[in-house]
């Protein structure tokens, strides 16, 4: 990503704060306030770990983005709390990269964009995007009117369902990978309330089970 474009996207979040804002007169949507109009499950099978996101302003993914203020970046860790073995600079390395990501609810695919490479993991680690986007390769689902799920981070080349298309809940939908603006392979996810990813607010989630 070129520093050009780095400024093009601070300066659609700087907008995007204000119109979400402005849309919800300062009362954002919150845990107390909002509840879902679709049961949701977790976008993949077995257990995983939460490396960022929470529904307080203390554990928030990005509190002040009212886009990404309920996000979560989900990872696989060992008991040990590594998330990779092997050599730290191999995607292959990390357990979750190439894990299969399902659709967290019934719905339709409102974008599926690929063809974003993968981005390289440093050390130390540090967020790096090889990608024109910072969701890198990724789908956006609309679950009902006002509620649209992110999956973001896929793997190049690893999707599964086209724009257009219908999907089941749990159904296999793409690759975790690490294209984007990413550290390490993982799954970003958030539900928003427009398609739109920079002048959505974000929606907390209870998940079923």
């Amino acid at each position: 990503m070129t520093l050009f474009q780095r400024w093009a996207v601070f300066f659609r979040q700087l907008h995007g704060i204000v119109a979400a804002t402005n849309r919800y007169h300062g009362a954002l949507p919150a845990p107390e306030t909002f509840h879902t109009t679709v049961s949701y499950r977790l976008p993949f099978q077995g257990s995983w770990t939460v490396l960022n996101g929470g529904i307080t302003q203390a554990t928030s993914h990005t509190w002040a983005l009212p886009s990404q203020r309920y996000a979560y970046d989900f990872l696989i860790a060992d008991a040990q709390g590594n998330s990779f073995q092997g050599p730290e600079e191999r995607l292959s390395s990390f357990y979750c990269y190439g894990q299969p990501i399902l659709s967290p609810a019934h719905g339709i695919v409102i974008a599926a964009v690929d063809g974003a490479p993968d981005s390289p993991v440093c050390s130390p680690r540090k967020a790096v995007c090889a990608a024109k986007d910072l969701r890198g390769n990724y789908l956006l689902l609309q679950h009902s009117p006002r509620e649209y799920s992110l999956l973001a981070h896929l793997k190049p080349g690893s999707l599964l369902v086209r724009q257009g298309e219908s999907v089941r809940q749990g159904q296999p939908v793409a690759a975790c990978g690490n294209s984007g603006n990413s550290s390490e392979p993982h799954l970003h996810f958030q539900l928003q309330d427009t398609p739109d990813f920079y002048t959505s607010a974000g929606l907390p989630i209870p998940f079923s089970s």
